[in-house]
């Protein structure tokens, strides 16, 4: 395990994909219509780690709308 793990605050998160933190909390109901994010809870607090957000983007990435429609999310 990498001791150098970075963290997102949920606020940061929600800061990038332009949605309130409610909106995170939302998705991360176990059967959401929204985008299944990885996060790590800790204590009481929610965090996200930098780099599974990186990879969520980059398998999120589409040439063409009409690509991204024909994915499940």
């Amino acid at each position: 395990m990498n001791a150098n793990i970075y963290f997102f605050s949920e606020q940061e998160v929600a800061d990038m994909f332009g949605v309130q933190k409610n909106t995170l909390a939302k998705w991360r109901i176990a059967n959401s219509k929204g985008p299944k994010l990885p996060f790590v809870k800790l204590g009481r607090n929610i965090a996200y780690r930098k780099e599974a957000i990186y990879t969520w983007l980059e398998e999120h990435e589409y040439a063409t709308t009409k690509e991204a429609k024909n994915t499940d999310r």
